[in-house]
C-alpha cells in the first residue's frame, strides 16, 4: 500500500493518472482511504463534466471545491490547452466531517488537451460516467459545443449547462436550447426574481394580463450580458402572454401575435450604464396597455442591486408599490439551482428559442 500516495489523494492533491487506466487507479486509492482511521465515505450524487480553458483552470478548481461541499459527485473537469499531449490528474473532493463522523467525498479528474485532439476525449469520457446517477455537461467554454461535442457527447448526456449571457456564441447556445430540449441555460436560473416579481404584479387581478399589448426591458448595455438577459426576460413574458412571433425590426423593436389576433409590441433598449461582475444587466421590465388603463412596471431599486420594486398603476392609481429581494446568483448558485429542476421544461425551451429570434437567430 502506498500510504503516502493515498493521504495525499483523500488530501485533495492531485494524483498523475494514465488517461485509459483512471478507473483503476480510482478503485485502488479508494479501497484504502476507506480503511482509514477516521474513514472517508465515496459518494456521487451524479458525475459532472466540466469543459473549460486551460486559461480559466482556477476559476474551475474553485467552481468544483463549492459544488464538491454540498453536491458530493464524480467531476470530470476538461480544460483545453495548449497541453501537447492528453495527461490526467485524479484526486478526492471531501466536505468537512461532521463531529465523530467520516469524510463524505467525491472525485475530481482533470483531463489536459489541445482542442485538436477532442476527438480522443468521447472514448476516454464516457467511460468514466458513472451509471445509475445523472450525467451532466457544464460547458464553460467560450465558443460553441463543437461538433465531436454534440454527435458522441452530448447523445450520452442527461443534462446540458451553458450560459448565453457569458459566451460569445450567445446565438448558438440559445438556439442548442431547441434543438436539445434538456439543456438548462444558468441566465435563466439568474432571472427567477425577476419572473417571480412579474408573476405577483398580477396576483391581485390575473385576468388582467389580457390587457397588456406592450412589453419593454431596460437592459444596461446592448452587449454581452445585457442583450441575451433582456431578450431571455422578454421571450418569457411575452410567452407567458401567449404571445407568437411575427415581424423583427433592427432597433430592439419587434411587433408579436396576440390571442385575440390583434398585435403586441416588445422593445428591447439600453441605458448604456456598465454592468459589475455578478450583477444583473436588466434595469426593468413595463408591461402597459394602449388604452392607458394599466400599467405595470418592475425596475431594480435604487441603491445596492439587492431588491427589485414593485409598482401597478391603473388609471394613474398606483395598485402595489412594493419591494422584494433580487437574488443574485453566481455560477455555482446557478448550477446547483438546475440540478435541483428537472432535466426538461417546455417553458424555458419556448424562452430560448424566443429570446434567439428576438437577438436575430
Amino acid at each position: 500500500m502506498d500510504e503516502p500516495r493515498n493521504a495525499a489523494f483523500l488530501g485533495g492533491l492531485p494524483i498523475a493518472a494514465d488517461p485509459t487506466t483512471i478507473d483503476r487507479v480510482l478503485t485502488e486509492l479508494w479501497g484504502p482511504a476507506s480503511d482509514t482511521e477516521h474513514g472517508a465515505s465515496r459518494l456521487a450524487l451524479g458525475t459532472i463534466v466540466i469543459g473549460a480553458e486551460e486559461r480559466d483552470a482556477a476559476v474551475v478548481e474553485g467552481y468544483c471545491q463549492r459544488l464538491a461541499a454540498v453536491y458530493p459527485c464524480r467531476m470530470i473537469v476538461v480544460l483545453v490547452g495548449d497541453e501537447p499531449e492528453l495527461r490526467a490528474t485524479i484526486q478526492a473532493t471531501c466536505r468537512p466531517a461532521t463531529e465523530g463522523g467520516p469524510l463524505v467525498c467525491g472525485e475530481t479528474i482533470v483531463l489536459r488537451t489541445r482542442l485538436a485532439d477532442e476527438q480522443r476525449l468521447p472514448g476516454i469520457i464516457l467511460p468514466l460516467l458513472l451509471p445509475d446517477v445523472l450525467a451532466t455537461l457544464w460547458w464553460c467554454l467560450r465558443q460553441a459545443p463543437t461538433q465531436v461535442a454534440r454527435t458522441e457527447v452530448l447523445p450520452l448526456i442527461d443534462r446540458l449547462l451553458v450560459d448565453s449571457s457569458s459566451s460569445e456564441a450567445s446565438l448558438e447556445l440559445l438556439a442548442l436550447q431547441a434543438e436539445w430540449p434538456a439543456t438548462a441555460d444558468l441566465t435563466w436560473f439568474a432571472q427567477r426574481s425577476w419572473r417571480e416579481a412579474v408573476a405577483q404584479l398580477f396576483d391581485a387581478e390575473p385576468a388582467a394580463s389580457a390587457e397588456v399589448d406592450r412589453l419593454a426591458i431596460i437592459t444596461a448595455s446592448r452587449h454581452q450580458p445585457g442583450a441575451v438577459e433582456a431578450a431571455l426576460l422578454g421571450g418569457w413574458a411575452a410567452g407567458q402572454l401567449g404571445w407568437k412571433p411575427a415581424h423583427r425590426a433592427g432597433d430592439g423593436h419587434s411587433t408579436w401575435r396576440r390571442p385575440d389576433g390583434s398585435t403586441g409590441h416588445v422593445d428591447l433598449t439600453w441605458n448604456g450604464q456598465q454592468v459589475p461582475r455578478n450583477s444583473c444587466a436588466v434595469q426593468a421590465l413595463t408591461l402597459s396597455a394602449d388604452s392607458g388603463e394599466w400599467v405595470w412596471r418592475v425596475s431594480q431599486h435604487d441603491g445596492p442591486h439587492t431588491s427589485l420594486a414593485l409598482e401597478a398603476r391603473r388609471n394613474g392609481i398606483s395598485q402595489v408599490p412594493r419591494l422584494l429581494p433580487l437574488d443574485v446568483l453566481d455560477p455555482v448558485d446557478e448550477v446547483l439551482a438546475a440540478l435541483e429542476r428537472p432535466l426538461r421544461n417546455d417553458t424555458r425551451t419556448r424562452t430560448a428559442r424566443y429570446a434567439s429570434w428576438l437577438l436575430g437567430g
